[in-house]
């Protein structure tokens, strides 16, 4: 489990954050490994596609943190299934065909 630091209400605390607490298996060593700039980029689109695995995984507890932190309404838990959400229903890799459509035009 990680160790996060929360600051939150003018209070300071600090707490683990297993995978196993949102129903999500802790991957192994070098399992999030990465590689050339084209193969990140395939694996991206393969997640945002459905694909499932640790990947998948790290990439919805990263975006669950982001949202947590985001909106302070969320808990944790609700950021998670928010994250599994906009991956599940194809919105996350329509956002990506946006930006990298908007970042070609001239």
């Amino acid at each position: 489990a990680k160790t996060v630091g929360e600051s939150r209400g003018g209070a300071f605390r600090s707490y683990g954050l297993p995978p196993k607490r949102f129903g999500l298996a802790r991957c192994g060593d070098g399992a999030l490994a990465g590689g050339r700039p084209t193969e990140i980029a395939a694996v991206a689109r393969r997640i945002l596609s459905g694909e499932t695995g640790t990947r998948r995984q790290a990439v919805v507890l990263n975006a669950a943190a982001a949202l947590y932190v985001a909106q302070p309404a969320l808990t944790m838990e609700q950021a998670v299934e928010q994250a599994q959400a906009v991956i599940d229903s194809g919105a996350a890799l329509q956002k990506l065909e946006d930006f990298i459509r908007c970042s070609n035009e001239e």
